[in-house]
């Protein structure tokens, strides 16, 4: 049973690292956001509105649908919970942010990496 879950996790951590891969247009605009401080990475593997805006709305609604997406081709193709590849890419995507980006802490408010 071990074995089988770490098996389940090396597969699920793989995809959702191709995942995180997205396209590069919808990086861009997401790497603007990000670096204007207008959005931010939660742990649930989704971004986040920091400042409200209605074009902001829009990119995050995008992204976030694409993400879900992916989310569930690849937690259809290694058999993980949904929920297990969210937090898997929250945790991946949190990470892997460069300094001055905001990311959600547990308890839920923003901060800063």
């Amino acid at each position: 049973m071990r074995v089988a879950r770490r098996t389940l996790l090396a597969a699920t951590a793989a995809a959702v690292g191709t995942v995180l891969g997205l396209r590069p247009a919808l990086a861009q605009s997401l790497d603007q956001a990000r670096t204007a401080g207008l959005v931010g990475e939660m742990p649930n593997g989704y971004v986040g509105i920091v400042q409200d805006d209605a074009r902001v709305r829009a990119l995050v609604d995008r992204i976030n649908a694409q993400r879900r997406q992916q989310y569930q081709e690849v937690a259809a193709s290694t058999g993980a919970p949904l929920a297990a590849v969210e937090q898997r890419a929250g945790q991946q995507l949190i990470s892997r942010l460069p300094q001055g980006h905001y990311y959600m802490t547990a308890s839920g408010g923003w901060a800063r990496r």
